[in-house]
């Protein structure tokens, strides 16, 4: 039997209720995916209308897999974008795959991406 993901730092309200938004970070844990090499990631740069400052400003952001840097993103406009992550080869020998995310901006990046994620692992 399959099991299903687990997620933390994912965010859900009534702006876009088809999905989800990070603020600082946020971590999804993939059950095992034999054969799967790569993961494409999707998103939407989509501002807030009542966003003032800083959170205003099209975000950035850092994909880590397994803890260790997978890609990086920073929007100049508003609209789609998408972002290819190649898996390690030992990863569909693993119990499964951890896909951080984090916003460049915040103090969380300062780390090496174990704290991504350690609410998956307990």
């Amino acid at each position: 039997m399959g099991r299903l993901p687990r997620y933390s730092g994912l965010y859900f309200d009534d702006f876009a209720t088809e999905s989800a938004w990070i603020r600082e970070q946020a971590a999804l844990r993939l059950p095992p995916c034999k054969a799967v090499t790569t993961l494409i990631l999707r998103g939407e740069y989509r501002p807030h209308p009542d966003a003032r400052g800083p959170e205003a400003s099209a975000p950035g952001l850092i994909c880590l897999l397994n803890g260790i840097k997978a890609g990086e993103i920073h929007p100049s406009s508003p609209g789609p974008f998408e972002m290819q992550l190649s898996l390690p080869r030992d990863a569909a020998d693993r119990d499964g795959n951890q896909v951080g995310q984090r916003n460049p901006r915040s103090a969380a990046d300062a780390g090496d991406g174990q704290r991504l994620g350690e609410e998956l692992n307990q």
